[in-house]
Order: structure tokens, then C-alpha cells, then sequence
């Protein structure tokens, strides 16, 4: 059986997304990586209102290292910058 080695992502109007990937047990599988999984959280905040997504792309960029410039640039481009600015200030509390 052939698998398709190409993968389609997009995160709202970002559909440049190429997966990470990682080895586990032996298996390669691709994932989002932190920054873009943190972006995919905040899309669900920004066009659902879920405060569940926001509150886990908070989690993830604690957790994880993420590029912030590109989050706020994504953020920029979704016409967003409002909750960009929010992840920030939650982001910086203790």
C-alpha cells in the first residue's frame, strides 16, 4: 500500500503548514508544531469563542517554545491582532 507522502494543513487563512515530524516507537508521525499548534488553539478562539482554545495555545506556548512573531503575524493577517494582544497579556501572568 502507498501512502501519500504529502500533507495539506491550513490554519485560517495560513495553508502553508508543514508538519513536524517525530519518531515514536519507530513510527514516524507528523504533528503541529508548538507555534502552529498555538495558532490553531487561538483560530478556534478567535471565529468559534471557545475560551477552552484559547486557554490551551496558552498552555502549549508555556509548555513548549513557540515564535511569537510569528504567531503575532499570523494574527496580523487574520485581522486578529486583538487576541494576540490578550494571549500576551494572559501569557506573561504567573
Amino acid at each position: 500500500m502507498e501512502i501519500c507522502s504529502r500533507t495539506f494543513l491550513e490554519i485560517g487563512e495560513d495553508n502553508q503548514i508543514t508538519p513536524d515530524e517525530v519518531l515514536v516507537e519507530g513510527t514516524k508521525i507528523k504533528i503541529l508544531s508548538p507555534t502552529d499548534c498555538v495558532k490553531d488553539r487561538l483560530a478556534g478562539y478567535m471565529y468559534f469563542k471557545s475560551r477552552d482554545n484559547f486557554d490551551q495555545a496558552l498552555l502549549v506556548a508555556k509548555k513548549h517554545p513557540v515564535d511569537l512573531a510569528k504567531i503575532k503575524n499570523w494574527c496580523s493577517g487574520e485581522k486578529h491582532l486583538d487576541v494576540f494582544d490578550e494571549f500576551m497579556t494572559s501569557l506573561k501572568r504567573p
